[in-house]
Parts: structure tokens; sequence; C-alpha cells
């Protein structure tokens, strides 16, 4: 299985986390750690943007784990600090 493009993966994150939209940093992290183990901290000297920090760990991510996270993204997404995309978003973001 291929990992998922980078357009795609940046197109999810403009979805769900330009501005205030979608979830903290925090909230991202402890939802990557559902996923994967090997996480970047967000307790650093250099703190990412949301964007640069979902396109990076779903890089990093096994392609079956990638698929499955952004699926699940999309589907059940968890309650988060910011506005989420509705659904029709969330469907067109799954067609990709």
């Amino acid at each position: 299985m291929r990992p998922v493009p980078i357009n795609v993966r940046t197109r999810f994150a403009e979805a769900f986390y330009s501005g205030r939209n979608g979830y903290s940093l925090l909230e991202l992290y402890d939802l990557f750690l559902q996923y994967q183990m090997d996480v970047p901290t967000v307790n650093s000297n250099i703190i990412p943007t949301k964007k640069d920090y979902f396109v990076n760990c779903i890089g990093m991510m096994p392609p079956d784990n990638q698929r499955q996270f952004l699926y699940d993204l999309c589907d059940d997404p968890p309650t988060a600090t910011g506005p989420l995309p509705d659904k029709t978003v969330r469907k067109k973001l799954l067609s990709l």
C-alpha cells in the first residue's frame, strides 16, 4: 500500500486545522498517540503550526495507519477545541 500523498494530507490539514479550527496541538498529540507510538512532542522550543504537525505526523505513520486515522477523523471525529468541518466537507475529503 502506498502512503497518502502529501497534497491529500495538506488538504485534510487545511480543513481540520487552519486558524482556530479543529484540534489544539496537545489534542492532536493525543489523537496521534492512538495510532502510533513515536509521536513528536509539542513541548519543544520550536512549536510547529497545527497544519505542519498534522502533515508530518501523518507522513511518519505506516500507510495503513495513515488511511485509518484519516477515515476515523472524517467518520466520527472526537470533540475538538475549535470547530470541525461539517459532514459534507469530511465526505469530500474521504473521496480524495
